[in-house]
């Protein structure tokens, strides 16, 4: 079973969030998080918990009203590593992405998500 994914609303969501901040999120880090999206939507392995059409559609809103929190989480880690590595440009890398979205699983609670 799959439910719709508007990936439009996604890249709207990180669009804002570039115009607002000065920030970019590379084309890596964009792909995954769609990916994720499309994972939640689609995947039958992987999760925590069995991934019927109303757990997914659940998951899938917790996700889109959390992204906008995420990508702040993952700026606030690309700036601090900017300060460690002498980095001076403006982009979220694929390295935090991945790693800020365990830790906003664990933050949202997320019960589909394996640890």
């Amino acid at each position: 079973m799959s439910v719709p994914v508007d990936l439009g609303e996604i890249e709207s969501t990180i669009q804002v969030f570039e115009a607002e901040t000065g920030w970019r999120i590379s084309l890596p880090s964009r792909v995954v998080i769609q990916q994720l999206f499309i994972s939640l939507a689609i995947d039958s392995g992987g999760f925590k918990v069995s991934m019927s059409s109303a757990v997914r559609e659940t998951a899938l809103g917790i996700a889109k009203s959390a992204l906008p929190d995420f990508l702040k989480q993952c700026l606030s880690r690309s700036q601090e590593l900017s300060g460690q590595s002498g980095y001076q440009g403006k982009e979220i890398g694929l390295p935090v992405v991945i790693r800020e979205m365990n830790n906003s699983a664990t933050m949202t609670k997320c019960m589909c998500w394996p640890e």
